[in-house]
């Protein structure tokens, strides 16, 4: 029997994921990865999902050294014996962060996914409600509330504007997203990790139409959840995802369908 995943990743059709705006954003800003001796393992590219999880810590990062330039101009007022005005550095702290990303867990806004949710909540309080020692520059590399992001906030995580993916659906422990600009459907386990890609719109399509597509991956996500195969293939096909060609190979059928117009 014919792998699908296997089989549709080996049958896409030649896409340049450099060149898309994940692509593009990745490599404008992969030096800070490579400056972070944590990170910079995610540098490196191997398969388009990297450029969802790079993308992700790279947001985190810029949004860290926001907080920091924050939070170290606060603790330098006060070494200085300078009266803190909480309102005025409060409100500059949220236009500063009015357009970055964000994701509520546990009625906490995480601007920083590299940290915990108590870290994150510490330094979004009131400046006059603590002490300013607390405030410390948060640094990866030198705090015990660093933790892997993926695995901490999964689903919510990658729900939320830090990446580019739209969420389709899920069952238990595993949801599916769907990037626009790669065409791949990603089914992503509560550990924060991908389980299987299926790249859309294989390379014997002539032509393809991405209108409606949401609606057009309900049914395969359903039976992908379902663990029906037989339906999976006959979703993707029926909602034109996939060629005949493919459809028939995927059925295992010794000769492929002829006479379809998306045959090349």
């Amino acid at each position: 029997m014919v792998h699908i995943y296997q089989y549709l990743t080996s049958q896409q059709k030649v896409r340049h994921y450099e060149n898309t705006p994940d692509g593009t954003f990745f490599f404008a800003h992969q030096h800070i990865l490579l400056a972070s001796s944590l990170y910079q393992h995610l540098a490196t590219i191997r398969t388009p999902f990297d450029y969802v999880r790079a993308n992700i810590v790279i947001l985190a990062l810029e949004n860290q050294t926001i907080i920091n330039r924050e939070l170290t101009e606060i603790n330098q007022i006060s070494a200085d014996g300078k009266e803190i005005n909480e309102d005025k550095y409060n409100k500059r702290l949220q236009n500063e962060l009015s357009n970055r990303p964000y994701f509520e867990d546990g009625g906490i806004r995480i601007y920083v996914p590299l940290f915990s949710r108590s870290l994150n909540l510490l330094w979004q309080k009131k400046v006059g409600n603590e002490p300013l020692t607390k405030y410390q520059v948060l640094n990866p590399a030198e705090n015990s509330d660093i933790l892997d992001p993926f695995e901490q906030y999964n689903f919510a995580l990658y729900s939320s504007n830090f990446t580019s993916l739209v969420e389709i659906g899920g069952q238990g422990s595993a949801r599916a997203y769907y990037h626009l600009d790669f065409m791949t459907l990603y089914f992503i386990n509560d550990q924060g990790r991908l389980d299987v890609s299926l790249p859309l719109f294989d390379r014997r399509m002539k032509k393809y139409s991405t209108n409606h597509i949401i609606d057009r991956l309900n049914p395969v996500v359903r039976a992908f959840f379902n663990g029906d195969r037989s339906s999976m293939v006959a979703a993707l096909f029926n909602q034109k995802l996939i060629s005949s060609h493919a459809y028939a190979r995927l059925l295992g059928m010794k000769s492929p369908l002829r006479g379809s117009e998306d045959e090349l």
